[in-house]
């Protein structure tokens, strides 16, 4: 009613003022001024965007991947299947073994080295400074050490050793970068120490006193389940651009070692985080 005590009503083509109490007139002002107050507001509300999630495909997104080798002596290292991720599908996965034994002669050693590193675009919505990055995991992997003898030889000698190990695991890690401003903002949960298994043996002498170490057993490992990224930082600006940046590494390592000594042994490891059915998915990018 903006106020007004009365308004005129037409009646037959002309005006007539037709006066109320006031006490009525100031009751029906005000209940109509708050029905329309609250109409208003209604329809100004604005939407209040409180989640902006992402899937696959990931528009914009892409990868780097790597890998490398080392073998020497009577060992063998090898990638089986290449790392790989893909924006279309936001499915990635590597694979690999190792493999050493006895070289008489000479030390064995085997490492295969696998990793890809994603980058994926994230939309920033003004007052939400919470990512969260949703991987799901299917890998499995083992290892395998079989020690058959060890013969220190002259013990007068300054140290003279025997070394067999094998290990196989897998692990990631993830960072946002400010593109604008060509920083990098971590997190306190943007590691993920990632799963495996691991076996040694090890017998050192010098001058005459001998101490032997060893660790675990030729075992396997899986896991199936979920890897989350999560970043609360504060401060995040619309008008900057940002990429989530994520990677998982595999590595397998084989080793059969001896010198002033005489060992037959055999080691091996392998990880599949990428064939029939393995692999890392990013889920979804979740931005609240």
């Amino acid at each position: 009613m903006q106020g007004e005590g009365a308004r005129p009503h037409r009646a037959n083509g002309g005006t007539k003022m037709r006066w109320m109490g006031a006490a009525a007139l100031g009751t029906i002002g005000v209940a109509v001024l708050m029905v329309l107050m609250g109409a208003a507001s209604a329809s100004a509300a604005p939407t209040v965007v409180n989640t902006v999630r992402t899937s696959a495909p990931y528009t914009g997104a892409w990868s780097s991947p790597s890998s490398s080798t080392d073998a020497g002596g009577c060992a063998t290292s090898t990638v089986v299947t290449a790392p790989f991720w893909h924006a279309r599908t936001g499915m990635g996965g590597f694979s690999g073994t190792s493999s050493a034994r006895t070289c008489a002669g000479q030390d064995s050693y085997g490492t295969t080295d696998t990793t890809y590193t994603t980058y994926v675009p994230i939309a920033i919505v003004p007052g939400h400074d919470h990512i969260s990055a949703k991987w799901w995991l299917q890998v499995a992997g083992g290892e395998s050490l079989h020690l058959a003898s060890c013969s220190i030889g002259a013990t007068s000698l300054n140290f003279s050793y025997c070394y067999a190990a094998s290990s196989s695991e897998i692990s990631g890690g993830a960072y946002l970068m400010d593109l604008t401003t060509d920083t990098y903002l971590a997190s306190a949960t943007n590691t993920w120490n990632g799963t495996g298994a691991s076996a040694y043996f090890e017998e050192y002498c010098s001058y005459g006193n001998c101490s032997t170490y060893a660790g675990g057993n030729s075992s396997t490992f899986g896991y199936s389940g979920w890897v989350t990224w999560n970043f609360n930082v504060h401060g995040l600006l619309a008008t900057h651009q940002y990429e989530l940046v994520q990677w998982f590494t595999g590595y397998e390592s084989s080793d059969v070692e001896g010198y002033g000594a005489t060992i037959h042994a055999h080691a091996s490891a392998w990880l599949n985080a990428g064939t029939f059915g393995n692999g890392e998915t990013l889920k979804a990018v979740v931005v609240t």
